[in-house]
């Protein structure tokens, strides 16, 4: 059972309004969690209220490490970082991919001085590692500081599944031109036999980018 489960919903929502009126009734309530211990602030993040992020900071909620490098808490991350840069969050992302994921490379680059390995993968979603987060955050910046980090380019995730499938799969032109830039494979087929050129189909401008280089 979850405790203040009326703030949880709310976070997950990104309901301020009905945040405000938990806060008020229980002060405690903005420091939640659920079932897999995720805190209340991490759960906004996860569906995108970054509104609701900031309300619940803003009425008191603590950061624990993995939150604050999904929120991008630069000073939180780096003074943590030296000691949890390689654990795993309650739901099992490493530091790096959950940073990575929401667009913070600051905080991508503070854990990587602290240690933290380019290629460590998660215990979730098939074991993603920072590579496959920072594309599908759709985010360059952070996708460029991890291959700098020394990311193995051609990395597969659960069903053989690449970074460069996943540009292809969002249709992000620029992640797959840095990618192949950086050594990636456009021929190399997922488990399923799909080339990131396949992939690609519903977008055409990045299909015949791939195509001209080689996919």
């Amino acid at each position: 059972m979850i405790e203040h489960k009326a703030m949880m919903d709310a976070a997950r929502k990104g309901d301020l309004d009905a945040i405000a009126r938990c806060a008020a009734e229980d002060p405690a309530s903005v420091d939640a969690v659920n079932e897999q211990g995720l805190p209340v602030v991490l759960a906004a993040a996860y569906h995108g209220h970054r509104s609701a992020v900031e309300k619940l900071i803003e009425l008191g909620a603590k950061l624990d490490f993995w939150t604050a490098c999904a929120v991008g808490h630069l000073d939180t991350v780096t003074r943590l970082a030296p000691d949890h840069y390689a654990e795993l969050s309650p739901d099992g992302f490493t530091p790096l991919c959950l940073a990575v994921a929401f667009g913070h490379p600051e905080v991508a680059k503070a854990l990587i001085e602290a240690g933290a390995d380019p290629n460590q993968r998660s215990e979730a979603l098939g074991g993603v590692a920072p590579l496959h987060s920072a594309v599908f955050g759709r985010n360059l910046e952070c996708l460029r500081v991890v291959l700098d980090a020394g990311a193995e380019v051609d990395a597969p995730q659960e069903g053989g599944f690449t970074a460069l499938h996943g540009a292809a799969q969002n249709g992000h032109r620029e992640a797959a031109r840095l990618l192949i830039d950086r050594g990636a494979d456009p021929k190399r087929p997922t488990e399923r036999g799909q080339t990131a050129t396949d992939i690609a189909a519903e977008h055409p401008e990045l299909k015949a980018f791939l195509l001209d280089h080689g996919g």
